[in-house]
């Protein structure tokens, strides 16, 4: 069980106010009450850490692009021409 889940139920279940699950998980009260919002709102699955990847890549290169420079790169492979990136 992760730490999140054991200082939400502790809360929940008055064996724990917020200030001594703070001290006691190391964690800050600000992040516990966050943790106590996820909880009302979506039970508690929602209190396990969330992932911090983006949810876009802005400047990721498209897919066509992407095909164009590795058909350029073949295309000067076969010729004898590809010295790497510089090409």
């Amino acid at each position: 069980m992760s730490k999140h889940r054991v200082v939400v139920l502790k809360i929940v279940a008055r064996e724990l106010t917020v200030t001594e699950a703070a001290d006691a998980y190391q964690m800050s009260r600000r992040h516990i009450h966050r943790l106590l919002a996820r909880y009302r709102e979506g039970g508690i699955d929602a209190v396990e850490p969330r992932s911090r990847a983006p949810l876009s890549s802005p400047q990721r290169v498209t897919d066509r692009v992407r095909e164009r420079v590795i058909a350029l790169r073949r295309s000067l492979t076969a010729e004898g021409l590809d010295a790497g990136p510089l090409t």
